[in-house]
C-alpha cells in the first residue's frame, strides 16, 4: 500500500521528469489507463500512448521551462499541488502560469490528473487567442 509520502514523491518525480523532458519517466508516473485533463486539450488525454504524444508535443514548444512546485497536499489516494510554470517558447514568447493539479492515485501512480488554471491566460500566453 502506498503512503502519502510515496504519493508526494510521485508528484515531485513527475515534475522533475517534465522539466528534464524525460518522456519515458513522465509516462511511467501514470497508470496504463490514466487520464490527464489539461485546459488546452480538447478532451482528456488517455493512456500511455496518448500521454507520450501529448508531452512530446508540448515539451517541444519551449526553448526552456521550469515547474516550481510550491505546495503538495496528499490524503490517501488523493492529492493536490500548486505550481508556478515559467518558460520561453521557441518563438521567444515568455510564459508565466500558476496552476493547481488534482491527482487520484492507484498502485503508486497517477490514475487521473486534472490541471486547473485560468484557460484565458493560458491560451493568451501560448499565443492561441
Amino acid at each position: 500500500m502506498s503512503t502519502d509520502s510515496d504519493h508526494s514523491k510521485v508528484i515531485h518525480r513527475y515534475f522533475l521528469a517534465v522539466d528534464e523532458e524525460r518522456l519515458d519517466d513522465i509516462v511511467d508516473c501514470f497508470c496504463e489507463d490514466a487520464t490527464f485533463d489539461f485546459p488546452l486539450a480538447e478532451r482528456p488525454v488517455r493512456g500511455h500512448e496518448e500521454l507520450r504524444s501529448f508531452f512530446s508535443a508540448h515539451t517541444g514548444r519551449f526553448s526552456d521551462h521550469v515547474d516550481r512546485v510550491t505546495r503538495v497536499l496528499v490524503d490517501g489516494d488523493a492529492g493536490i499541488s500548486e505550481l508556478v510554470f515559467d518558460a520561453t517558447t521557441t518563438d521567444g514568447r515568455v510564459v508565466h502560469l500558476e496552476n493547481c493539479n488534482v491527482y487520484r492515485f492507484r498502485d503508486g501512480k497517477f490514475a487521473a490528473v486534472n490541471v486547473y488554471g485560468d484557460s484565458v491566460t493560458i491560451r493568451h500566453q501560448f499565443g492561441l487567442d
